[in-house]
Formats: structure tokens, C-alpha cells, sequence
């Protein structure tokens, strides 16, 4: 069954993705819509005590691709909305949100053959569309004070407040 933008209170979305996010455990997860396996997240979850200062100038960046056919209309639009109440309430306050919307590649993996087909089959592990680095030092801007930068496609941007492309420095205004 194809990804689809299914009501955010899907308990296979809650159990994977909402519940970790605000520190839930999950011990039985319900089962995917989409056949996925379960794979329990590792790492920490969100710290509210970390983002819910006056001075935390806390910014939450979403990337999520666009609808089929669309240049406004995000996939997966529930979801995100979804998450944006999780950290709302977990953290206690009312952080800015970027969201960054992409043009996901256009293929799919045939299973007889074993070979992706379409036509951005070529463009996989080869195009920016979709990915995204965020990067976080203790210096990074010497002198003891912490930094963080994060690239969404060929958009870039820092704590410093330097962008490299004017989309996601508007949003987080």
C-alpha cells in the first residue's frame, strides 16, 4: 500500500513517531498501514527543559515532500500538523516552524527485476531533493559557545542567522 497522508491519529503513526518525540515507550506497537516493520527509535527524546527557555530562540524544521501534482500542498500535511502539537505541548511552549517542502523523486523498485524504475531512478543517492544534514558543535563559535547549521536540499542555515537560500531564512523569521 502506498504512503499516504493518513489522519495523524493513526496509532501507527502516534506509536512511531508522536510517542517517541514526547518520551513515550512503546512495548506493542500497532501495526503499519503500510506494511512496514516496527524498528524501535534509538536515542534520545525530545528534552523540553532544552527548548522551552525565553532566550532558546527554539525553531522546529520539518521537511516533508509535496503532493503529487502540487507546488503548495504537502504530502503529508496531518502529519506534520501533528507533530507541531506534540512539541507545542511537550515542550510547553510555542516553538517558530519552518517547514521546507521537496519534490521527492518520482520511481519505485520493481521486486522481479530487483532494479528501481521511473524516471528519477538515476537521481537515487545522487540528488539533493530530500535530504538533510543538521550539525551541532559545543564551539563551533569558539569560546565555549555552541553552534548548529542545517542544510534542507540546497537550502542552508545557521545559528548565526546565515542562510544560503532565501526560502528557509523567510520562514524562520
Amino acid at each position: 500500500m502506498p504512503n499516504r497522508d493518513v489522519p495523524a491519529t493513526e496509532q501507527a503513526f502516534v506509536d512511531r513517531v508522536i510517542s517517541h518525540i514526547i518520551g513515550r515507550e512503546v512495548s506493542r506497537p500497532a501495526a503499519s498501514t503500510s506494511g512496514k516493520p516496527y524498528i524501535p527509535p534509538t536515542g534520545p527524546s525530545v528534552d523540553p527543559d532544552l527548548f522551552n527557555g525565553d532566550q532558546d530562540g527554539t525553531t522546529l524544521y520539518l521537511q516533508s515532500p509535496l503532493a503529487d501534482n502540487s507546488e503548495t500542498r504537502y504530502k503529508y500535511n496531518s502529519r506534520l500538523s501533528a507533530i507541531e502539537t506534540a512539541v507545542r505541548r511537550h515542550i510547553g511552549r510555542r516553538p517558530a516552524v519552518v517547514r521546507v517542502p521537496y519534490r521527492r523523486l518520482n520511481y519505485s523498485y520493481n521486486r522481479q527485476t530487483q532494479q528501481n524504475e521511473g524516471p528519477d531512478a538515476g537521481l537515487i543517492n545522487r540528488s539533493h531533493r530530500g535530504m538533510s544534514l543538521f550539525q551541532y558543535h559545543p564551539n563551533a563559535l569558539g569560546q565555549n559557545r555552541p553552534g548548529w547549521r542545517i542544510f534542507l536540499e540546497a537550502a542552508y542555515r545557521d545559528s548565526t542567522g546565515n542562510s544560503g537560500n532565501n526560502r528557509i531564512a523567510a520562514q524562520a523569521q
